[in-house]
């Protein structure tokens, strides 16, 4: 028996689109958690179309995609707000917008609304690794090139020194750090990737560097 995929997204071209129709207002979007479960809300304004009953059609553009399309597992929708669920691991962009749906006796859509952003952030960051742990003198130097710097959300790097936060390094572009030390001393240095959120990655190898002065 052969298995057939749903298609829960198809393009809606404006052939469809219906003039008379208005055109949602006041779209909002806004991540929240529910039960471990991430989701996009999103909001806008009421419609009083007479006492023709309209509903709404939620269309999304994925992270990586180039087309905004109807998703059709949400259905149409007669309240004024739907949760759309995330799964993503990294932070990626959403773009979401609505029409208004008139579906009897015939099929009719607005044209659809403003096109908003939405940044679903991070809930795990890859692991990172210091590539170069040395010393010049009484400066101490680390290195790294961190595999998910462009991941949207990473606001730096977490410096910990012998188990302990030391600094927090901006710019997920950032590659190095370099701080003296005056007394001669074992330092062991550890690194994580933060977002903007608070996510952190899990520490990096430990390196040892000696300063002998």
């Amino acid at each position: 028996m052969k298995v057939r995929s749903l298609i829960i997204l198809i393009c809606i071209t404006t052939s469809a689109f219906a003039q008379d129709l208005p055109v949602p207002e006041g779209l909002k979007g806004q991540v929240i958690s529910e039960d471990g479960q991430n989701y996009v809300e999103l909001t806008w304004e009421k419609i009083n179309f007479g006492s023709e009953r309209v509903g709404f059609n939620i269309l999304v553009q994925f992270p990586e995609s180039k087309n905004i399309l109807l998703y059709q597992k949400a259905g149409i929708i007669y309240g004024n707000s739907y949760k759309y669920p995330v799964s993503n691991s990294y932070a990626a962009n959403y773009k979401f917008a609505v029409m208004t749906i008139k579906n009897f006796p015939t099929v009719i859509r607005s044209e659809k609304s403003e096109v908003i952003d939405v940044m679903v952030p991070s809930v795990r960051l890859p692991n990172i690794r210091i590539d170069e742990a040395v010393a010049d003198g009484e400066q101490v130097i680390l290195k790294w090139n961190y595999e998910g710097k462009d991941i949207p959300d990473v606001y730096g790097y977490n410096i910990y020194l012998n188990g302990a936060l030391l600094n927090t390094v901006r710019g997920a572009s950032n590659g190095q750090w370099e701080q003296s030390f005056a007394d001669q001393a074992k330092l062991v240095f550890e690194i994580s990737a933060v977002s903007v959120t608070g996510i952190e990655s899990q520490r990096s190898q430990k390196k040892l560097v000696k300063i002998d002065n």
